[in-house]
Formats: structure tokens, sequence, C-alpha cells
């Protein structure tokens, strides 16, 4: 009988190669899965790709509407299994923040390469939003989609007043 570990290494294999195959009968080339997704009010990214997050946070208190949110940035890190066509190295995705009353207040689109060479790679995506507007109490979503399937989603609530705890923040 073969070394445990040999065979679960080849029967990874033989899941990674089937997979790609099936994609591939049924076009479907390229699947994205969450890794992490955050809000923060500031985001540094080295010469090496390391990312490093600064004041994550899910909520803000403010004293007055309307209020503007100085420093925030949206982060995602995607798993892409696949590429979305054999031939393309490039594709887009949007995201789209929602008020408490569904109104869209902001929008982006980020264009990035995706190696279709490699079967599975983690890509950062990150919008710098400084300056969103904030014009009434509640929850606002963050939402990235691709080809208008999401992708991700990400809350931030918006409370009168209060004191700001480790995942919040007064503005």
């Amino acid at each position: 009988m073969g070394d445990p570990m040999d065979i679960c290494r080849n029967v990874q294999i033989l899941y990674i190669r089937l997979t790609h195959l099936l994609r591939s009968i049924i076009g479907i080339y390229m699947i994205l899965k969450k890794d992490y997704v955050l809000l923060c009010e500031n985001l540094i990214i080295d010469q090496t790709g390391k990312v490093t997050i600064v004041n994550a946070f899910d909520t803000i208190y403010t004293e007055s509407l309307p209020a503007i949110h100085a420093a925030l940035y949206f982060v995602a890190q995607i798993i892409v299994e696949g590429s979305e066509k054999k031939d393309e190295d490039s594709t887009s995705f949007d995201l789209k923040v929602l008020s408490p009353s569904k109104n869209a207040i902001l929008s982006n689109t980020m264009k990035l390469k995706i190696n279709s060479a490699l079967p599975t790679q983690k890509i950062i995506l990150a919008a710098q939003l400084n300056g969103m507007p904030i014009e009434e109490l509640g929850t606002y979503q963050f939402i990235l989609t691709h080809n208008s399937k999401m992708v991700v989603q990400r809350s931030l609530e918006v409370v009168k007043g209060g004191e700001a705890d480790v995942t919040s923040q007064q503005i």
C-alpha cells in the first residue's frame, strides 16, 4: 500500500484536474470565494504585496447629520479558482454603496489582472471611499459584484452619539 500522504496529494491533484475539466465543459472558468472583507480608515500595501489594515471598524457614531466620512477604505481578499476565460487575464469588479434607504450613494469599478495559469490565487480589491456622504442613520451596505453577481457584502452601522469601542469610530 502507498504512503497515505502521497495518496492524499494524488486525490487533491485529481480533484483539481477534474474540476477544471468540468468547468471548461460547462463554460464556467472562474469561481470567486470571499476570504475577508473589511472597512478601515487606512490601507498600506508594501512593495511585496503585504497589506496593512489600519483602524478596521463596522460601526461609526455621529453627533449630527449630514456628515462626511473623511477616511474610508473598502478592502476584500477574494480567492479565485480558474480564470474567467482561457485567454483573458483581466476582469472587472463593481462596488456599490447603498444607504439605509437603499439609495446608491457611491459606485466604483475595479479592473484587475488574473493570472490564468494559476489554478487558485488570492487577490486584494481595495477602494478608497474618502468623503463618503452620510445623510441618515442606519445600515449602509457595501456590495461587491462581478458580472452582476454578488461576490461579497459588508455592512456599516451609523448610529447617533455614543462611545466608540474597538470596532467603531467617532466622526
